[in-house]
């Protein structure tokens, strides 16, 4: 903006100049005869032509300018709500993945209630991303993460951890979902930036209470 600002200031300091030279010009060459005694009036006729065209042409430019900037504005805010998105939705995935295999080979026991600290956190920035969202797609996929965080955080209610495999079993046939919402996300960004979509995974097995999608 600056550069395009100082380059019109020059074009204009140095059109003016060399404008009002050839008018000073011309009159002289009149007054002394080397031009026809008309040609001034021709140059007044020309230079009103010009003043008009340049009182069209700079708001113009100054307004497509404007509107080239909001829309750069507006496209920045879309790819960055969308990989917002994208991040929570590879993390809220990564965590449930790494659950069975935190019990089983960790040097630690998560406890049932550092699970529901960390899918909690996960939804109250979920509820934070999507504060004024205008896109239907990041809603829909929006709404098909907060009820999966909190189908795990209902599996996480009691104190007791959960038998191990049990919860093996669990993450394995509720991962295709977190997958699916994920590769829906990144689909989301894809589209912004003129990628190829991907094709979400089918589930590997046919999922138990299966949500409305």
């Amino acid at each position: 903006m600056v550069t395009l600002t100082l380059w019109a200031l020059w074009v204009l300091f140095f059109g003016t100049a060399a404008f009002w030279l050839l008018v000073g010009s011309v009159a002289y060459w009149v007054k002394h005869g080397w031009l026809p005694p008309d040609t001034s009036g021709w140059v007044q006729g020309l230079s009103a032509i010009v003043a008009i065209a340049i009182a069209i042409a700079v708001p113009w430019y100054q307004k497509r300018h404007d509107l080239t900037l909001k829309e750069r504005e507006k496209r920045l805010l879309e790819v960055a709500r969308s990989e917002q998105l994208l991040c929570l939705c590879q993390e809220v995935q990564i965590f449930v993945d790494s659950q069975p295999y935190d019990d089983a080979h960790a040097d630690y026991k998560p406890s049932n209630e550092m699970r529901r600290t960390i899918l909690t956190d996960q939804l109250a920035r979920l509820t934070e991303t999507q504060k004024g969202e205008l896109n239907a797609e990041r809603m829909r996929i929006g709404l098909k993460l907060r009820f999966e965080i909190h189908d795990w955080l209902k599996y996480f209610a009691g104190d007791v951890p959960p038998a191990l495999g049990d919860f093996f079993d669990r993450t394995w046939k509720r991962q295709p979902r977190l997958e699916r919402i994920r590769d829906e996300a990144e689909n989301e960004v894809r589209k912004l930036d003129g990628r190829p979509l991907i094709e979400p995974p089918q589930p590997a097995v046919k999922e138990e209470e299966d949500l409305p999608w």
